[in-house]
């Protein structure tokens, strides 16, 4: 008996550990961006092998508003988790715990490291006042997640946000990160126009050149 209370006592305890790692997974900027990155990336490959079409053409669209507004917040889960834990001791997530250096960058670095990738190789990325406004939504849908996180477990997943004033430095600390994902949409948007400029003018070049030979 007292083997099999043990047992069940061990059962509970890890049915325990995977569910509050299961939320904790979702708590964090970090993942809810990879999660829509990942989705972004397999929508590329399923509309580069979908037929010709109007089919073909709304998911093409839809895409590219989705990975533009992902480049936003991609690149503002880098630039404020750098800007926290190099301003601050041991309160961007996990504290002062030691991970391996892989690690380390494979999570707060891969993820801006493949919005550019994108942006740099994507066929078509608008950068359009919709993808903006998808960008600051997501972030809304997310700051509305932390607070349910916050109501639900008592605290916020960050420690800076726990040492903030609330509600005040939530909403200060919030309105940073909606800056953040503005600035670097923008940031994405411009590289993106000069990109198409030089394209272009490439191709005027060759033209140029092939009439002369003619």
């Amino acid at each position: 008996m007292a083997v099999s209370a043990t047992q069940t006592s061990a059962g509970e305890q890890l049915r325990r550990q995977i569910s509050i790692r299961r939320e904790l997974f979702f708590r964090y900027l970090t993942f809810y961006s990879y999660t829509l990155q990942t989705i972004c990336l397999c929508l590329c490959i399923f509309t580069h092998l979908a037929k010709e079409g109007k089919g073909k053409q709304r998911m093409q669209a839809f895409t590219d508003r989705l990975s533009c507004a992902c480049f936003g917040l991609a690149n503002t889960v880098t630039i404020m988790f750098y800007t926290v834990e190099n301003a601050t001791k041991g309160l961007v997530e996990g504290g002062l715990l030691e991970r391996p250096i892989w690690l380390q960058i494979a999570v707060h670095a891969g993820n801006a490291a493949t919005a550019w990738g994108d942006l740099l190789l994507a066929e078509e990325r608008s950068f359009s006042p919709a993808a903006r406004r998808l960008a600051i939504g997501l972030a809304l849908a997310y700051g509305a997640w932390l607070l349910l996180v916050r109501r639900v477990f008592g605290k916020f997943p960050y420690p800076i946000l726990n040492k903030l004033p609330f509600p005040w430095g939530f909403m200060g600390f919030f309105a940073a990160g909606i800056a953040v994902i503005v600035a670097t949409f923008q940031l994405g948007k411009w590289v993106r126009q000069q990109l198409s400029a030089f394209s272009g003018y490439q191709t005027e070049e060759g033209g140029s050149a092939k009439a002369k030979d003619s």
